[in-house]
């Protein structure tokens, strides 16, 4: 009997409108729509989960990232055209790493379908004795 592993996917959609001013500071909007491919509810909306844009090469590029609302977007204004990744992730879900071209003017977006995966969570407790010296 075949067994077949979630997996997470993504679809790009180009923006057709052209912000001027962006353009002149080589910058970009990105518009991530994130869903659960293999949930409870699969194609359900994922809230709280973060993006943070990277570099596949070694730079000083500042952390850029966001967190998601409870519609399940996360609106990242005013990219720089240096990023080429982006890295979508929540607890209970496969992180998973989305190749992006930030084209310089464009609002795109990005849908994503998160495979989820099993969590353990554990939780450490540490106790405090007043009577112990520091």
């Amino acid at each position: 009997m075949p067994t077949h592993a979630p997996s997470a996917k993504h679809e790009i959609r180009h923006g057709r409108v052209l912000d001027t001013a962006y353009v002149r500071r080589s910058l970009g909007r990105l518009i991530f729509h994130v869903r659960g491919e293999w949930s409870i509810n699969p194609g359900a909306v994922i809230d709280g989960y973060i993006v943070a844009l990277g570099d596949s090469a070694v730079t000083d590029l500042p952390p850029l990232g966001s967190i998601g609302d409870s519609a399940g977007i996360a609106v990242m204004d005013a990219v720089p055209i240096a990023y080429t990744l982006a890295q979508v992730r929540r607890i209970g879900y496969r992180a998973y790493t989305v190749p992006v071209v930030v084209r310089p003017g464009y609002t795109d977006s990005i849908i994503v379908d998160l495979a989820s995966t099993p969590v353990c969570i554990l939780e450490s407790l540490t106790l405090f004795d007043h009577r112990l010296p520091n």
